[in-house]
């Protein structure tokens, strides 16, 4: 059945307005129920009140058990309508028309004007006292089901380990109390057993739990403030970062700022003894300079020689200097016109002697054997060079001179034509004559010999060489020990590999963007660039030509719990 749903409204000038709406179905429902094809609002009205259907004789509306309509005057259960007939229910008036074409009814419907805005609501269940059941027996229902299926079921079946599988499998366990999965990592290591971390019901889970595991991982702040910070309320505890049933499942750790800039925006004197100056993010403005962890020696005397310290030094990086006792010109490595490579006759670049390691950012340490032997060879007699003293044993490179001479001058065997196969720095090639005893040319050769590798070439080419007023040439020279800083940020990481690609820039041309090797003629100078070179395509928000950082994209949590310190201690030569 089609029928069409002729709604009469009055207007302000008095002229009639007509909303015709169509409804089909066996049947047209009347009520105050928002379901109802056609919804009737009053008094008495009833939320499933009466229907309209279509006989033989006219259209039929019939009353639900209960409920009455006003035909005629009279209150009646049912009637039959004709066109033209109408009824009223709840001041409603309802009239049938003759359909219109392609209609099988039609219907117009006068609302009462008396209905009051407030009447709509009373047309829909907004309170819990108009549902099906009383809220207090039914909340006591199901919190008792809560109680049973969520807590005491899942305890008991957790706590009775000798418990049929088959009725584990069935009831509910542990798995409504989570509020998601665990990392990989921890499922793997404590598979189902809640209680390797939840020590105690309904506690938060204690660090003591977390460091049953991680033994090794160190405090983050040093270990003078850090009673201080565990007294904090609430203190901080590992699940202050560290975020478990907590998805996407691979993010373990909070990496938002303001878990950093909470404590560092204003450090006070909770972490003024670790010299932290205030940081809210990542510019010139809200980020201080950079600061550099150095190792300065310290030399005192002990005997006829010095014994040496070494002291860590955190400098500001525009001023700081390095103290590695080594001597060695970036630019005249650098520069093709005094310096090639051996075997393609091409000018050196950063890669001939800096090599990435494998985790991205640092590099391999640069040593006289895996490295500069490449190009200089530690020859000292051109005649024989396959003979080389040993690199970081003074007394042993003595030694091995007086040995040199003495079978020089006394075999008649030893070749007498010089040969230079690679560079030896500084080094005179001319040959000596011997014109008094074996012994005595040789005894004169290696005194010679020994003191030129300490004071005029040689070793004092790369090393600082401290000479003594001693007699005894074994115990005439000192040479300085050398430490070279593998990592001048051991707090903090940066990805070398991302950046051998610099925009356009890739190869030496990328690493000379923040290191100024080609300009740098001393090994004190601190090649490690300011905050400023970083911003020039860094920002902690999101800027046009810019990469956006957080704090955890270059700071460590956790120091290193081996205790390294980021240096390489080379051999004492």
């Amino acid at each position: 059945m089609d029928a069409l749903l002729r709604e009469l409204q009055p207007s302000a000038d008095g002229i009639a307005e007509y909303r015709d709406v169509e409804a089909s179905g066996d049947t047209l429902t009347l009520g105050s129920a928002p379901d109802r094809a056609i919804q009737l609002l009053g008094d008495r009205i009833a939320p499933e009140h009466a229907e309209l259907t279509l006989g033989k004789r006219g259209v039929q509306v019939t009353c639900r058990r209960g409920f009455t309509v006003r035909v005629d005057g009279k209150d009646v259960a049912s009637a039959t309508l004709a066109p033209g007939d109408s009824f009223e229910i709840g001041g409603n008036t309802l009239t049938m028309l003759d359909p219109p074409a392609g209609f099988d009814l039609g219907v117009q419907i006068e609302l009462d004007p008396d209905v009051d805005a407030s009447v709509f609501e009373q047309a829909f269940r907004t309170d819990l006292n108009q549902g099906w059941f009383s809220t207090r027996p039914m909340a006591w229902i199901l919190s008792a089901a809560v109680l049973l299926l969520a807590f005491l079921v899942p305890a008991v079946m957790t706590s009775t380990t000798g418990s049929d599988s088959t009725l584990r499998s069935i009831l509910p366990g542990d798995a409504l109390w989570t509020s998601g999965p665990l990392h990989p990592a921890h499922a793997l290591a404590t598979g189902d057993d809640c209680r390797a971390c939840h020590v105690e019901f309904f506690e938060r889970v204690p660090d003591s739990s977390c460091q049953n595991c991680h033994a090794a991982i160190n405090d983050h702040v040093h270990a003078e403030v850090v009673d201080t910070i565990k007294s904090l309320d609430p203190a901080p505890r590992c699940a202050t970062c560290h975020r478990e049933h907590n998805e996407p499942i691979p993010h373990l750790v909070i990496t938002a700022d303001a878990l950093c800039t909470d404590c560092h925006a204003d450090p006070g004197d909770m972490l003024s003894s670790m010299g932290t100056a205030p940081i809210t993010g990542f510019s010139d403005t809200r980020h201080p300079a950079f600061k550099a962890s150095l190792l300065k020696p310290l030399g005192s005397r002990a005997g006829t020689g010095l014994t040496f310290d070494w002291e860590t030094s955190v400098e500001l990086v525009s001023f700081a200097t390095e103290v590695s006792n080594l001597k060695f010109p970036h630019d005249t490595h650098l520069d093709p016109g005094l310096v090639t490579d051996l075997q393609s006759g091409e000018g050196l670049g950063c890669s001939n002697c800096h090599e990435l390691s494998l985790d991205r950012e640092h590099f391999i340490p640069v040593t006289m054997e895996s490295v500069c032997v490449e190009c200089h060879e530690l020859t000292f007699d051109p005649q024989m060079p396959d003979r080389q003293l040993p690199h970081g044993q003074p007394l042993e490179v003595m030694l091995t001179l007086e040995g040199q001479y003495l079978r020089k001058f006394s075999d008649p065997n030893v070749p007498q034509e010089a040969v230079v196969r690679r560079r030896i720095p500084d080094k005179d090639n001319s040959t000596r004559e011997c014109v008094d005893t074996a012994f005595n040319c040789a005894a004169e050769a290696a005194a010679s010999d020994i003191s030129e590798q300490f004071t005029v070439r040689g070793c004092i080419s790369c090393h600082v060489v401290e000479e003594h007023e001693n007699s005894e040439i074994y115990a005439r020279y000192q040479v300085h020990p050398v430490r070279l800083a593998q990592d001048f940020f051991p707090a903090g990481r940066f990805d070398h590999f991302s950046h051998q690609v610099m925009k356009e820039d890739t190869g030496d041309t990328a690493c000379l963007q923040c290191h100024a090797a080609n300009e740098s003629s001393e090994s004190a100078d601190l090649l490690i660039p300011d905050i400023d070179n970083c911003l020039g395509c860094h920002s902690d928000t999101p800027k046009a030509g810019r990469v956006t950082v957080g704090c955890v994209a270059c700071h460590s949590y956790h120091p290193y719990a081996s205790g390294y310190t980021g240096t390489i201690e080379t051999e004492q030569l």
